[in-house]
């Protein structure tokens, strides 16, 4: 048991004290870890190290310490339940390496959303979980075995590759039920049209919304308005958005110009979707506050000439 204890806290460790010594030797050198504005990213050789900078980001780190903690003890337990179900040696190493892996680095990039953590750092987290796991997690198991024969290794290879699937099965069922994993959202918009849109969320009598193939779809009507009984869907994790024009079954999919909450930081000049804002609001008379999406289709001219009527559009939503 204890032997169980210790590798854990040697896989939380490692990954910690591996991703501290990164994180500060990235910030030495000019690359800005974390940062709302402007980003993070590398603005220029500079070879300094700023100590409370350092400090900030080892007591980010010690956030941490808990979720992989967590992570270290479903990661090992499951290995060792796949030990006594007598899986392929090289698939348990490999699928709790993937495993352990992903976990980490959706959990660095959980908490690191609240400092604005660059998404190389969680790229790195990633990296370090996977081989922390893969040499600590479980030691008993060995892949240094030489089969006897071609055909052993032949049927090894197969088995391998066959228990990987089941192997990553119960991850994949964990990953989506922690990290609230769903596919993309797909707004459907009236062909054509031009103006403010507002989707509002959690609407008694609206209905909810629906799912075409993986998309999570948000029909919008000919005033620009929708509601649905439905949750706001950005409370997901890796949730992409798609804007089309729908008609008759056909769609046309819509460039966003800007970053979703960002005070319109463009990232394409020519897209067709602005202003987008997503999150929740409770109007004057309500209980509690309800999610919403808002964003404006059309050009960047037209987009900076109605930024002010976005309000008006809202209150007709409301008023349907």
């Amino acid at each position: 048991m204890f032997r169980v204890v210790g590798r854990i806290v040697a896989f939380v460790a490692i990954v910690l004290v591996t991703l501290g010594v990164l994180f500060i030797g990235a910030s030495a050198i000019g690359f800005l870890v974390y940062s709302d504005r402007p980003g993070p990213g590398f603005y220029g050789l500079r070879l300094a190290l700023d100590l409370a900078e350092a400090r900030f980001l080892l007591s980010f780190l010690g956030f941490l310490v808990v979720p992989l903690l967590f992570v270290g003890s479903v990661v090992l337990a499951v290995e060792l339940i796949y030990v006594r179900l007598r899986l392929p040696s090289a698939s348990i190493r490999l699928v709790g390496a993937l495993a352990a892996g992903l976990f980490t680095g959706l959990v660095t990039a959980s908490m690191g959303w609240y400092i604005a953590l660059a998404g190389e750092a969680s790229g790195l987290a990633l990296v370090v979980g996977a081989l922390a796991a893969f040499v600590m997690f479980p030691r008993r198991l060995s892949l240094g075995v030489r089969p006897k024969s071609w055909a052993s290794r032949a049927r090894g290879v197969v088995s391998t590759i066959a228990g990987i699937p089941l192997a990553l099965a119960p991850f994949a069922i964990l990953t989506i039920l922690l990290f609230n994993v769903r596919g993309p959202v797909a707004y459907d918009i009236p062909d054509g049209y031009r103006g403010w849109v507002v989707v509002r969320y959690e609407q008694e009598g609206c209905p909810p919304l629906e799912l075409r193939g993986l998309d999570l779809v948000v029909a919008i009507d000919q005033h620009g308005c929708a509601c649905s009984s439905s949750d706001e869907p950005w409370s997901g994790t890796w949730r992409d958005a798609r804007y089309v024009y729908a008609s008759d079954g056909a769609t046309r999919e819509l460039r966003a110009a800007v970053q979703p909450n960002s005070d319109d930081t463009v990232v394409d000049a020519s897209g067709e979707i602005w202003g987008i804002s997503e999150g929740r609001i409770q109007h004057p008379g309500e209980e509690r506050s309800r999610g919403y999406d808002a964003f404006y289709v059309g050009s960047g001219p037209d987009y900076r000439l109605a930024r002010g009527d976005r309000s008006a559009r809202e209150d007709m939503c409301r008023r349907q």
